[in-house]
């Protein structure tokens, strides 16, 4: 059997004691909370009268105390944008350039920090979405929004109910913003890219990049396990200027300063012309019959590298004086007028190896010197580089440096 409250008591207390109205535990189980003496002063209907006068009072002064101009209360933003007007006028006109400049750069920086979000506001047109991108309350992103204009003096969106656009200056600061970000991420990919994808820069001379690496890339890219490679070309002796290079192939002088150097192979100089050519003037059958041919030349660049006087003179032969002959000033363009048919070249033939497999050149004669100088592999001292050189330089010996299969028949039929 129940038995009802007795009456002037509310809800039981603990142990099924009931509770009074106004008492501590009466207060306790009112708002959900544990009684505690600095809690009662919510059990006070005086105290909470005389505070919401006080409330009321400073409501009423706040509103009092706002600017009105049209005769109409002003928004909150309208009132903040016309004190930092009058703020920012009064201060600027009242110091020195050196403080404004000063203060200018702590503006920046305020601003700065408030641009992320005015990107995510102006490209989701809404708070609550801006909010939700980078981590803010709806009214976390509006108040950012409020500090940005009041910063800038100027209404970035134009706001109406449930509903926000960008004004003509939020525009405007929307495609300066977009654009410099659009940079930033540019440049970051690049950094990333740069620290992804290994490079390898190898520089050499205009002909060894055209006669050696270049007809064997597939092999050149196993040599350093697929990384990129930028083969970058400088005659005459295949070393670029600005020295901003991981790995060189060089001939001649092995002193190079500023670089670690590792001999390869010497090379062996003989005269070469396309078949079509020798059908035609041919047989040349000793050093004197060059004579009565179109000599072409490169234009010495190097000592390293003779021309046409060096090589006959070892074989007691001259040109003649009134000679005249066709010259270029690198050793790619002579190459290709002596297979276009145009004379007879030089031949040096660890390059050439590749056209005289293929037969656009031949030789005519057996007679050939063997270089003292030597093709190099070299590498900066302060730029070690990025992967083994060891594959790369056995495959260069392997590739280039042993016998040469048309020159070493034509020498043994002979």
């Amino acid at each position: 059997m129940r038995i009802g409250s007795p009456i002037g008591m509310t809800k039981r207390g603990a142990l099924g004691r009931p509770t009074r109205p106004g008492s501590p535990r009466h207060a306790r189980r009112r708002h959900g909370r544990r009684f505690s003496p600095e809690l009662s002063i919510l059990h006070r209907p005086d105290i909470v009268r005389e505070r919401s006068h006080t409330n009321e009072r400073s409501r009423r002064f706040t509103r009092a105390s706002r600017p009105n101009f049209s005769g109409h209360a002003l928004s909150p933003l309208s009132a903040r944008l016309e004190n930092f007007r009058n703020e920012h006028a009064t201060k600027i006109e009242a110091t020195p350039s050196t403080e404004t400049s000063m203060r200018s750069k702590t503006l920046y920086r305020n601003i700065q920090r408030l641009l992320p979000t005015f990107e995510a506001a102006a490209r989701h047109g809404n708070f609550t979405l801006a909010g939700e991108e980078i981590g803010l309350s709806q009214s976390a992103v509006s108040k950012q929004i409020m500090e940005l204009e009041g910063r800038l003096g100027q209404a970035l969106f134009a706001r109406a109910h449930k509903h926000i656009s960008l004004t003509s200056a939020g525009r405007r600061l929307q495609r300066a913003y977009t654009s410099a970000a659009s940079q930033i991420i540019d440049a970051l990919e690049e950094f990333i890219q740069e620290q992804s994808t290994q490079q390898i820069v190898l520089s050499t001379s205009t002909a060894r990049a055209a006669f050696m690496l270049l007809p064997h890339v597939v092999e050149l890219r196993e040599c350093f396990g697929g990384a990129e490679i930028f083969v970058l070309t400088s005659d005459p002796n295949g070393i670029d200027p600005t020295r901003h290079v991981d790995l060189a192939i060089t001939f001649g002088n092995p002193e190079l300063a500023g670089f670690n150097v590792r001999p390869l192979f010497s090379d062996i100089v003989t005269p070469v012309c396309s078949p079509e050519f020798l059908e035609k003037n041919g047989p040349l059958e000793s050093v004197s019959d060059l004579l009565n041919c179109e000599l072409l030349y490169m234009q010495q660049q190097d000592p390293t590298w003779g021309g046409w006087p060096q090589w006959l003179r070892a074989f007691s032969s001259q040109t003649p004086q009134h000679h005249q002959a066709m010259g270029f000033n690198n050793y790619y363009n002579t190459i290709q007028a002596c297979m276009a048919g145009q004379g007879v070249a030089l031949g040096w033939l660890r390059l050439l190896g590749d056209m005289l497999e293929s037969g656009r050149l031949v030789i005519p004669l057996p007679q050939c010197l063997v270089t003292e100088d030597k093709y190099h592999l070299a590498w900066p001292y302060h730029r070690p580089p990025h992967s083994d050189i060891e594959c790369f330089e056995e495959w260069l010996n392997r590739r280039f440096g042993g016998p040469i299969p048309r020159f070493n028949q034509l020498a043994s039929t002979r």
